[in-house]
């Protein structure tokens, strides 16, 4: 299992866009899209006070219907990169083989760590 950690806070918007782009989405969809992620605003409330506002420079905003779709769109090149790929709620890496079969697990998690890495992402490590 691949569990990326804060999956939707460490989206680099402009490798988004990129992605996006090359679906050959027409270029007013990418502008809204653009809109949707650049240049936002945020603060925290507690009680009655606020914090002081500040300009996410990455991830996409939760609770939305686009922000789970980005993410989507984001790891969708895992899909044609890593061989055991396959996407259930983060990543799964899955294989079976025979005994005299030649694993390529760790050659999969390899490719998947290296994508994380050029996607500015990171695996959450498990300790267990």
């Amino acid at each position: 299992m691949l569990d990326f950690s804060k999956a939707f806070d460490l989206i680099n918007h402009h490798l988004l866009l990129d992605k996006l782009q090359s679906y050959g989405l027409p270029a007013h969809i990418l502008r809204w899209m653009a809109t949707f992620l650049l240049n936002r605003t945020q603060r925290v409330k507690i009680g009655n006070e606020y914090s002081h506002s500040g300009h996410p420079n990455g991830g996409v905003p939760q609770g939305t219907l686009s922000g789970p779709k980005c993410f989507l769109v984001y790891i969708n090149d895992l899909r044609t990169t890593v061989p055991l790929y396959k996407y259930v709620d983060d990543s799964t890496l899955f294989e079976m083989c025979d005994r005299n079969d030649v694993s390529v697990i760790q050659e999969s998690v390899d490719i998947a760590a290296r994508w994380t890495e050029q996607n500015d992402g990171k695996i959450k490590r498990n300790n267990h």
